[in-house]
């Protein structure tokens, strides 16, 4: 099912009514944030929030991450701010990929641009590419072990190595879409081909739609990663 941006708009809305709170900012993650989603990929919906002041001065440690679930093809999952600020004083990648998401259902604080310029500015390239390293081999020990492998887990191994590349070889934060990752980062040839094509399968093909293995992106893979 397709959503468009105002009815996520709306849901975000809904979200602040029933749990008050004040949503600043709401995105896209994952494989439509990415550049490969298929015909029927869930929506990845992330945000932060803040809670009324009250809430901040218990002493108790409370929960600072809201999990709505996934349902009717949303998955939808926010944290606090102050969780988030602790996050981007660490350079975390998850966060600092949120607040570079190309899709942005909303924005209602000059905080997150803040947040953007802060990020941009302290990026830690050894944490982001500890971070991606471990990503692709969790991956890769979890869903590589047979010989049937879902189209989206190899972009989810790939990805990650080429932001490696990107971090080592241009430096900065990597771009989200895997398409300006694969024109900037050099590959062999016949390997950028396939991967290319299982794009171009992946986005008019289904979510779990399996594939065989791929030589070349399996060769390209245990060649690159670390």
């Amino acid at each position: 099912m397709r959503y468009t941006p105002e009815k996520l708009q709306d849901l975000l809305h809904k979200v602040e009514l029933e749990h008050r709170l004040s949503i600043i900012y709401g995105l896209e993650s994952g494989s439509r944030a990415w550049g490969f989603e298929s015909q029927n990929s869930d929506y990845d919906v992330r945000f932060l929030y803040v809670r009324p002041v009250n809430w901040y001065l218990c002493i108790e440690k409370r929960k600072d991450v809201l999990e709505l679930g996934t349902s009717r093809d949303i998955d939808l999952s926010g944290w606090d701010l102050r969780k988030s600020l602790l996050f981007l004083r660490k350079s975390h990648p998850v966060l600092l990929e949120w607040l570079r998401s190309p899709v942005v259902y909303l924005e209602q604080s000059e905080v997150i641009q803040d947040m953007r310029m802060i990020g941009e500015e302290f990026f830690a390239p050894r944490a982001s590419v500890h971070h991606y390293i471990g990503w692709a081999e969790r991956i890769l020990d979890r869903y590589f072990r047979g010989s049937d492998v879902a189209a989206k887990r190899y972009f989810y191994v790939i990805r990650p190595i080429l932001c490696c590349r990107w971090i080592q070889a241009i430096g900065g934060q990597p771009p989200l879409q895997i398409q300006e990752l694969i024109t900037a980062i050099e590959m062999p040839g016949k390997a950028k081909s396939a991967l290319k094509n299982l794009i171009e399968r992946k986005r008019a093909g289904y979510e779990l739609d399996s594939i065989g293995k791929i030589p070349l992106l399996d060769r390209y893979i245990s060649d690159t990663l670390p």
